[in-house]
């Protein structure tokens, strides 16, 4: 299995998610979320990177002050890491998810 950085790295959905990083480094989280719709559009079934790009979507809209879809899209993100399992070596990611979900309901 290819590590998900190789994999994110490589293509137009790299692209798009190298963008959207930028994007959100310039607090311009609009064009963030866009690129990483973008991404997701390109994406071929991979759950690692779909993961990733729900959690960075989730967290887009969270700057944004979007916490219906900063929630909804941080549940996709844990269910698709979960769907993972544990030995995608993916902890870290989920369990920032994890965090994003408990700041977004005791927000709502």
């Amino acid at each position: 299995m290819l590590f998900l950085r190789e994999l994110i790295n490589s293509g137009k959905v790299g692209g798009y998610i190298g963008k959207g990083n930028k994007c959100l480094k310039k607090k311009e989280y609009e064009k963030a979320v866009n690129y990483y719709f973008s991404a997701l559009k390109y994406n071929k079934k991979n759950i690692g990177i779909e993961a990733i790009l729900r959690q960075n979507i989730a967290y887009a809209y969270e700057l944004l002050d979007n916490k219906e879809e900063a929630l909804k899209n941080a549940r996709m993100s844990l269910e698709l890491y979960e769907r993972l399992g544990e030995s995608a070596n993916i902890g870290i990611y989920k369990n920032q998810v994890i965090e994003l979900i408990a700041r977004l309901e005791v927000v709502s």
